[in-house]
């Protein structure tokens, strides 16, 4: 990218004469500046060049620098395992559209709801800016699966697809389930029949043109055990030689299904992992309601992934900082502008970092417990562990009950805190050792709706 000099049109050999109107005297006064000024300003140049004046603007941009080149090629990591500077997901989907199946499943004892239309299931997953208002059972609904993505991967995905109807399997619901975490063998006795069912009539290379299938069983959610064929997950099905990518959630019955599990799981077919809580590993964080891969808003209005879960899908390329250059930043919203992530280097071998975005209430992230700075702590590579991100509460209580309580007090700045520092609670402190000195300091919010905050300030 060019620098803010070459995007303004300054050349090798142009003596500059005034900066914002204020004559330049000696190289060190402007240095100074512009040091303190902040990323955003537009800055009036006054040069002079083989003998003739010109004015000219520039618009300050972030100091981005390396600081180290990458360990190795993305994918390249010793023992499959990944690390450097382009640490994102393996598996994660990388094409710009994804082609979903939707697939009804109906029992002897148990029907879909005849109000629900495939009209009504292709408006809410693949409709664009109409799929509002209420749905067929009267809930309140804000847009479709399709519109979802669309908003927060900024245009860079598509969803197209296509509702399939519905086919009837041979044996009654239940019967299909044992009730508690099922065998790879139970979930496939009810999907490949589905799947027989429909390919049976429409050929069998009638699901050729699909990444994945989302199966809607009949009915309202079945109580089940996490791990259990009806509770809803992601998975693969082995079928006709292919392995087929899916998820599955209740139709609903009485209550059609909102899409904010249905966009959860569809997160799982791009690749992105679970950040909520789990119960098989005690003391375990998630990231709550802050992101649609942990605890999902209701209501068929889920929240924003995480920065974290957009940079692993290339939706957003974070500005990278080096700590240790001073500097006065701002962020805007990011709801709507991929531009707005910083990347802030704890490691310099790019195993540790934070992630900065300045989350509020709008679009499809209206239901957000509270508004303000996230600071992401990403682990990469090898460091994953169970959970590659973690989130920096602005109220310093540790553990799994952090990211939930006292919501307004998460994000920064709030009533406890205004800083983020080596000595601060919670601290910036690499905690795999080591590492750099981050400061992060004067957080506040701007008249203009945008968040300000300096950088390398070491303030004691």
């Amino acid at each position: 990218l060019d620098s803010p000099a070459e995007a303004a049109g300054l050349q090798a050999g142009d003596r500059l004469l005034a900066l914002d109107g204020q004559p330049v005297r000696h190289l060190a006064a402007a240095r100074e500046y512009l040091r303190d000024l902040l990323a955003g300003h537009t800055l009036q140049l006054e040069i002079e060049r083989k003998g003739l004046r010109q004015k000219l603007q520039a618009t300050l941009t972030p100091v981005s620098a390396p600081l180290a080149p990458p360990e190795r090629p993305f994918g390249k990591g010793p023992a499959g395992k990944f690390g450097g500077w382009d640490d994102r997901l393996p598996r994660a989907w990388r094409k710009s559209v994804y082609r979903l199946a939707v697939l009804g499943i109906e029992y002897p004892d148990v029907k879909h709801n005849p109000k629900i239309t495939a009209e009504d299931w292709t408006r809410a997953f693949f409709s664009t800016d109409e799929y509002q208002d209420k749905s067929p059972t009267g809930e309140k609904v804000y847009g479709s699966m399709r519109d979802y993505y669309h908003e927060v991967s900024y245009g860079k995905l598509k969803l197209e697809g296509q509702f399939l109807g519905w086919v009837q399997v041979s044996k009654k619901r239940q019967d299909y389930s044992t009730g508690s975490s099922s065998s790879p063998a139970e979930r496939r006795a009810l999907l490949v029949e589905a799947l027989d069912a429909y390919t049976a009539k429409h050929g069998k290379d009638s699901l050729k043109d699909f990444d994945g299938v989302c199966f809607l069983y009949a009915g309202g959610r079945v109580q089940t055990s996490r791990g259990g064929l009806y509770w809803p997950h992601r998975a693969n099905v082995t079928y006709q030689g292919r392995s087929i990518p899916y998820f599955i959630v209740p139709e609903g019955g009485n209550r059609m299904t909102d899409i904010s599990v249905c966009c959860h799981e569809f997160g799982h077919l791009l690749g992105l992992p679970d950040l909520y809580a789990r119960p098989e590993q005690p003391g375990s964080e998630g990231v709550w309601q802050w992101c649609v891969m942990s605890n999902q808003l209701g209501g068929g209005r889920p929240q924003h992934p995480s920065a974290w879960c957009k940079e692993q899908l290339g939706w957003i390329e974070p500005v990278v900082l080096d700590p240790r250059i001073p500097q006065k930043l701002i962020l805007s919203p990011i709801w709507n502008d991929p531009r707005q992530c910083y990347k802030v280097m704890i490691r310099p071998d790019g195993t540790e970092y934070f992630l900065l975005e300045y989350r509020t209430r709008n679009g499809w992230d209206a239901g957000l417990p509270a508004e303000g700075l996230l600071i992401w702590r990403v682990f990469a590579g090898a460091n994953r562990g169970g959970q590659p991100v973690y989130l920096e509460e602005s109220h310093g209580i540790q553990g799994a009950s952090g990211p939930r309580l006292f919501p307004d007090s998460v994000p920064f700045p709030s009533k406890s805190n205004n800083s983020f520092t080596p000595y601060t609670i919670p601290s910036s402190k690499s905690q795999l050792g080591g590492g750099l000195p981050v400061w992060i300091t004067n957080i506040r919010k701007l008249p203009d709706g945008r968040i300000t905050f300096h950088i390398g300030y070491e303030y004691h």
